[in-house]
C-alpha cells in the first residue's frame, strides 16, 4: 500500500484502500508526492483545460493567452513525466484548435521520439448548422511514453464477424481454426530453392524463409497447407489460438468508444440528477484507453479528475475482467465544491458494496 498519511490530509476511507480520490490544488499533490510515487504509475490519462475562454459548467477555462495556458500546463506535464514507470504512457486530450501548441510542448517536455500517436476521437454525432465555416466534430487525444521502446500496446480482441469469415479449418488440424498467412514467397528473395508438396508437385521459388528454416519451423510444425488438392502452392497455417488481436488504429469512432454526450448521461445516471458539469468524458471511452494502456496491476492517475471519470471507468473494468487489480489516483480542487458535490459522490456510487472503493483524502488549507 501507498503511504498517504501527512499532517496536512485527513483521510476518509470508502472500501479498497488502494483508491485514492484527492481534494487538492493538483501541482501541489504532485510535488508533495513525488518521492512516494515516482517511476510507479504506469498510465496517466488527463483532460486539462481547453483554453476554450468560456466557462465549462463549474469550471473557468479561460487563460490571458495561448503562453499563460502553456505555462500552467508545463509544470504539471513536467513533473508528471517522473511519475510514470520506465513502460508508462500519458493520454491527454485536448481540442482541435489548441492541439498544435500542446503537441510543441510534450515533444519538447517528452522527447519527439516519445510520441507515439495522436489519436482522433469523434466526440459528436451532430453537425453545428449555424457554425460559420466547418463543424468540427473531433477531438485529439495526444499519446506520449516515458521510453518509446518499453511501452506494450494490448492489441483489440478480433471482432467475431471477421473471425468466422477468415478463421477455418480446411484440415481438420487439431489445434483449431486457422487462417491463410501471408503468401510464403517473393520476388526479390535470396532463399531460392526447390520444395515438394505432399503429392509430389514440386515449386521453385524465392522464399521467405531459409531452406534450413523450411525444414526445421514450416514442415517440422506442421504449418503448411498445399491446398485440397495437395499439390498447390503453399501457404502459411496462422492458426486463432495464437492470435494476439489487432493493432490499435488512431481514428475512434463515437459509435465504438462514446459521445460526449453519452459522457453527460453517462454522469448523470449515476447521480440521478443534471450534475451541471459540462462535457465529462464516456466511459467508455476512458475504460478503452485503459484497456490497451495498462496490465492488470497498473496503477492509473488522473490530475485533472474533475467529475471522476476515470475513477468511475477504472470500477466498472475491474468489475468485468475479475483478474484486473488496477488502482486509481484521481487529484480534483474543489472548485465551487466539485469535489464534494459531484467527485465523490460519484465514485461512492459507483463503488456501491462491491468493495472496490476509494479514500478520500481531503485537504485542510490554512486559514
Amino acid at each position: 500500500m501507498l503511504n498517504l498519511n501527512d499532517d496536512d490530509y485527513i483521510e476518509y476511507e470508502i472500501g479498497d484502500k488502494y483508491n485514492y480520490l484527492f481534494n487538492s490544488e493538483n501541482l501541489e499533490f504532485l510535488h508533495k508526492y513525488m518521492d512516494q510515487l515516482e517511476n510507479k504509475i504506469d498510465l496517466i490519462s488527463i483532460d486539462p483545460p481547453y483554453n476554450t475562454g468560456k466557462k465549462m459548467g463549474k469550471y473557468k477555462d479561460s487563460f490571458k493567452s495561448i503562453d499563460n495556458w502553456l505555462e500552467f500546463l508545463r509544470p504539471r506535464l513536467e513533473i508528471s513525466k517522473k511519475y510514470l514507470s520506465d513502460n508508462g504512457m500519458i493520454f491527454i486530450n485536448i481540442n482541435d484548435k489548441n492541439s498544435p501548441y500542446l503537441r510543441i510542448l510534450c515533444d519538447e517536455i517528452f522527447g519527439i521520439d516519445n510520441h507515439i500517436s495522436t489519436i482522433i476521437w469523434q466526440n459528436k454525432y451532430t453537425v453545428s448548422n449555424d457554425k460559420i465555416g466547418i463543424s468540427c466534430q473531433t477531438e485529439n487525444i495526444l499519446v506520449y511514453a516515458k521510453d518509446s521502446k518499453n511501452i506494450i500496446m494490448n492489441k483489440d480482441p478480433l471482432r467475431e464477424e471477421y473471425v468466422k469469415k477468415t478463421y477455418k479449418n480446411w484440415d481438420g488440424d487439431h489445434r483449431g481454426p486457422w487462417r491463410k498467412g501471408v503468401q510464403l514467397f517473393k520476388k526479390k528473395s535470396t532463399n531460392s530453392y526447390t520444395v515438394k508438396s505432399p503429392n509430389g508437385k514440386e515449386w521453385t521459388k524465392g522464399w521467405n524463409y531459409s531452406e534450413k528454416e523450411w525444414y526445421n519451423t514450416l514442415v517440422d510444425q506442421d504449418l503448411l497447407y498445399w491446398g485440397e488438392d495437395g499439390n498447390s502452392c503453399p501457404v502459411k497455417k496462422t492458426f486463432l489460438s495464437n492470435s494476439k488481436g489487432i493493432g490499435i488504429k488512431n481514428l475512434w469512432l463515437g459509435s465504438d468508444v462514446g459521445y460526449t454526450q453519452n459522457g453527460t448521461m453517462d454522469l448523470e445516471k449515476v447521480l440521478n440528477r443534471e450534475a451541471s458539469f459540462l462535457y465529462p468524458k464516456p466511459v467508455s471511452l476512458i475504460k478503452r484507453i485503459i484497456k490497451i494502456s495498462t496490465n492488470k496491476n497498473s496503477i492509473i492517475m488522473d490530475f485533472f479528475a474533475g467529475s471522476g471519470t476515470l475513477g468511475h471507468s477504472l470500477m466498472e473494468f475491474n468489475k468485468e475482467n475479475v483478474d484486473s487489480n488496477r488502482k486509481f489516483i484521481l487529484v480534483t480542487n474543489n472548485e465551487e465544491n466539485i469535489c464534494d458535490d459531484i467527485t465523490y459522490n460519484r465514485l461512492k456510487i459507483v463503488s456501491g458494496d462491491t468493495g472496490d472503493g476509494f479514500i478520500y483524502v481531503k485537504k485542510i488549507y490554512d486559514n
